[in-house]
């Protein structure tokens, strides 16, 4: 039997976070957005790092690190991952060699072979540890980053243990605190916070860490930062990467905040022979399959370890139905042996649930691994790319609400929508491959998200600070018009008295045309004086009426 078909699952977590870079002892809130996202100071600190390497894309033959009895391994060849998806979508996607059109760097954990995740329970006290099988750091040019943790289950766990893994592995912080001085998190722990995170990442002191969350159980702690980096993420990053500006920024930090909340985006593939063919029964009576009605799916679907959030069974068959991708449930190989798998996607999880058989163990986990995951990662990077800008403009908004535009505030407006164009054309992609399968989840995926409806959202909000701004700017050029409008009426009156300037007596000038031209003189020295609530005045009324 091939170690392929002892796997039983396999979880990738993924924590996107929105980074900026302190290149100078300035406040970050006077530097635009293209100088705190410069790869440059990135790629400084993670080039020294000693628990990262730089990940680049090459073709070769990926090796599961197990063989079966007869030494034969599980394979699969990078080729596929790339001519899996457009020409386009592969700068984002990290799968071309060619560093000039790469639109993020990436690094990957130095791991041992004896590298693993455990987390441990207070309730009930049991602790489950999964083998580490892989670490990536990728940050892009939009101002996001992502720390992904690939984790294996070699038929130690199942299912319902399962769900309890997912929900308590993805914690990166407290939900919320209890009321027991000293002791904040009890409560939290009793519920769905680990009691301990450990993480080993390879031989030598220091490189097993251990998260548990005591941060939060002293107020003056909470005081002086009330979100920290898990352990094991501020290890595998470095002291440089903060989640607090600090009161004297230096040059070389990297401030960052989680996109999500408390969770990590939870991915999990699960081969389990006896909850899916418990799923794909047809019920004839209601004319569905079961899964649409299933509790045991909404669990897993919605990351709920112990039962269902959602108590109407209308309500819980609408979500079940509208987050499950279900093309291959029935099927079957050559020799009309039960296979098929189901997907389900949400808003904070991609599952996939597969009949064991040679498909199943030779190549669906491998694509979700490679495949499905560079897709979630895209959808990721989007969400959290919109949430960037959108904090810019709130930013560039409330410095400019109360005050004129001035050429600072342009020059800021420009750089965030030339960086916005270019998410547009590199990041934001409506598809990312021809294949049949991949358009129809790809699609589902930024449904469920919401992608599209919060980046038309973002466009809106650009188009809306633009035409405040050009209002601004139209109503100063009517102000400079409206300035010198009675010069260029002295001048035209002049002129009219006098069309050879130079030829003209001001000495025979009659007294009416002396009034006329001291009263013209009169009103610009007016309009130069008290122009600033002339121009209030004429704003206040325009909006009246």
């Amino acid at each position: 039997m091939k170690v392929a078909e002892e796997l039983y699952s396999r979880h990738i977590f993924i924590f996107p976070f929105i980074w900026n870079c302190f290149n100078t002892h300035k406040n970050i809130e006077d530097v635009d957005f293209t100088s705190r996202k410069t790869f440059k100071t990135i790629e400084t600190i993670l080039n020294n790092n000693v628990f990262l390497e730089p990940n680049s894309f090459s073709f070769e033959t990926i090796v599961d690190r197990k063989a079966d009895e007869k030494g034969e391994k599980s394979y699969f060849n990078t080729y596929n991952e790339k001519k899996y998806f457009y020409e386009f979508a592969h700068s984002a996607l990290n799968l071309t060699s060619d560093k000039k059109a790469i639109d993020t760097v990436q690094y990957k954990a130095i791991l041992s072979d004896d590298a693993y995740y455990s987390i441990s329970l207070k309730n009930p006290e049991t602790t489950f540890t999964l083998g580490l099988k892989d670490v990536h750091v990728n940050f892009y040019t939009s101002g996001v980053g992502v720390v992904t943790f690939f984790l294996e289950n070699d038929f130690k766990y199942k299912y319902d243990e399962i769900l309890t893994i997912n929900d308590y592995a993805r914690r990166i912080y407290p939900q919320f605190l209890g009321n027991s001085p000293g002791a904040f998190t009890s409560e939290t722990k009793y519920s769905f916070l680990a009691e301990r995170l450990e993480v080993k990442f390879n031989q030598g002191n220091g490189n097993t860490v251990v998260e548990d969350f005591s941060h939060y159980n002293d107020f003056s702690c909470i005081i002086e930062n009330d979100s920290v980096l898990p352990a094991h993420v501020s290890k595998l990053l470095g002291y440089n990467f903060v989640t607090k500006i600090p009161d004297k920024p230096g040059k070389g930090q990297i401030l960052i905040r989680p996109v999500i909340d408390d969770r990590m985006y939870t991915m999990c593939f699960i081969r389990d022979e006896t909850v899916f063919n418990e799923l794909r029964i047809w019920n004839t009576q209601e004319n569905t399959y079961e899964y649409n009605q299933s509790s045991k799916w909404y669990r897993l679907l919605f990351v709920d370890n112990s039962k269902p959030l959602c108590t109407s069974k209308i309500m819980l068959a609408n979500l079940n139905s509208i987050s499950t991708y279900d093309r291959w449930i029935d099927g079957q190989d050559n020799d009309n042996n039960p296979t098929g798998h189901l997907f389900g996607i949400t808003r904070y999880s991609f599952i996939t649930l597969a009949h064991p058989g040679w498909f199943t163990d030779n190549l669906l986990h491998h694509h979700f691994t490679r495949i499905y995951y560079q897709m979630v990662l895209l959808a990721t990077i989007q969400r959290g790319s919109i949430l960037s800008f959108s904090a810019e403009l709130k930013r560039i908004s409330y410095k400019i609400k109360d005050e004129d535009i001035n050429t600072k505030d342009v020059e800021r407006i420009s750089d965030l929508h030339k960086n916005y164009t270019i998410f547009l054309n590199r990041i934001f992609f409506r598809s990312v491959t021809a294949q049949e399968q991949g358009i129809e989840l790809y699609e589902m995926i930024m449904k469920n998200m919401q992608i599209k409806e919060e980046a038309e959202n973002l466009k809106a909000e650009i188009e809306s600070l633009n035409e405040f701004v050009r209002n601004k700017e139209a109503h100063k050029l009517s102000w400079v018009a409206s300035l010198y409008l009675p010069a260029a009426l002295v001048a035209s009156i002049i002129c009219w008295f006098a069309p050879d300037i130079k030829t003209y007596n001001f000495r025979y000038l009659d007294i009416d045309e002396l009034v006329a031209m001291f009263l013209l003189v009169l009103c610009v020295v007016f309009l130069l004086l008290f122009h600033k609530k002339i121009n209030k005045t004429i704003l206040w009324l325009t909006n009246k009426f």
